[in-house]
């Protein structure tokens, strides 16, 4: 209905941020600035909108970055929220709303509901695609903490499972080195 959908998908799979984090995203929230520590530029995770009430310029992908701009082209947006409430003028999107809008999109693409996924399918698919880097970068970027991070969010897949037969890192012969 507002055309902001696909960018707030977009936003979504690039982000890994809880979607109650992404829905009150500002304009001036966007730092469009291209720097060699944010070549994309950078958004602003509010405290006040984060689960774990911990605020942070976080560093975006490519594909975030667009999709906040597109988001900005369609709500005519440079300051205020990036996805305004339709009915609820001063508001943005609550999660809610989100979710009913990817309710409706799931059915219109005849695609089967997935008991579990929501939102948090994507969550768990950003997390899982960088669970090679470290810990606490992850966690610094999507927005989680360690036990989340583990218990809810990054999931075992084949190619990676494999890697960890194919690949260890072997240990040094103490007894060649002369210790």
């Amino acid at each position: 209905m507002q055309g902001l959908f696909g960018p707030f998908l977009d936003l979504v799979e690039g982000l890994g941020w809880r979607v109650g984090a992404g829905c009150p995203l500002r304009a001036e929230d966007f730092d469009a600035t291209r720097a060699p520590a944010h070549p994309h530029g950078r958004l602003h995770r509010r405290a006040e909108n984060d689960k774990m009430g911990v605020g942070a310029w976080v560093l975006i992908t490519e594909t975030a970055r667009n999709a906040v701009l597109e988001a900005m082209r369609v709500s005519e947006a440079r300051t205020g929220w990036l996805f305004p409430a339709p009915k609820v003028d001063g508001k943005p999107w609550s999660r809610h709303y989100a979710k009913k809008l990817l309710t409706r999109a799931e059915k219109k693409a005849n695609l089967e509901h997935v008991e579990g996924g929501g939102f948090h399918a994507f969550r768990r698919k950003w997390a899982t695609e960088r669970k090679h880097h470290p810990e606490a970068d992850v966690m610094r970027a999507g927005g989680a903490d360690a036990r989340s991070l583990q218990q809810s969010y990054q999931r075992h897949d084949d190619e990676t499972t494999l890697a960890v037969i194919m690949e260890p890192r072997r240990l040094r012969d103490a007894r060649k080195q002369g210790a």
